[in-house]
């Protein structure tokens, strides 16, 4: 739930993403059960107003989610967040940063890249070498993904739209 939490409790930002100029989202991979906080987990994205240098929004995810990278849609109208932690990744809206949906995937997702249609998702799971597809209007895994690509360890995956291939 999005909610107002002491800035005493302890934030570690790792991975910030945009497709928009009046939003920046910033992953925090959590601390949990951390002395100074009156609550579990900081694992949570911050939406960040970069013309007033403020704060609009925060959304905690469930403890032990560790979100690691985020990608949202050229439309802006999904951030996809991949928790390491949960082996998922999470659809939050951009507007008020509410989950519409949480996708597992396999071992330890590390990094994602989107079609610039918007339409597909890829995700690539650094403990397995695993990609998967999913569908952004269903927020499914698409029959026949995942697809090995080369075992465990691989960590990056880009898109490249001129030849419509992927690079893992």
């Amino acid at each position: 739930p999005t909610t107002n939490q002491p800035f005493t409790c302890s934030y570690l930002p790792d991975f910030v993403a945009t497709s928009q100029n009046t939003a920046v989202y910033v992953a925090n991979y959590g601390v949990e059960n951390d002395p100074n906080c009156n609550f579990n987990t900081t694992d949570s994205v911050a939406q960040l107003n970069p013309g007033q240098s403020t704060i609009n929004n925060i959304a905690y995810l469930p403890p032990g989610a560790h979100p690691v990278a985020m990608v949202e849609t050229p439309d802006a109208q999904n951030l996809y967040v991949l928790n390491q932690g949960s082996n998922t990744v999470s659809d939050l809206s951009p507007q008020d940063l509410s989950t519409q949906a949480t996708i597992p995937v396999g071992n330890t997702p590390a990094w994602a890249a989107m079609r610039p249609d918007s339409r597909r998702l890829y995700v690539v799971t650094q403990g397995d070498g695993q990609l998967y597809t999913i569908r952004t209007d269903t927020n499914a895994v698409i029959p026949g993904s995942p697809q090995l690509v080369g075992g465990a360890g691989a960590n990056f995956v880009l898109y490249d739209k001129n030849l419509n291939r992927l690079y893992v």
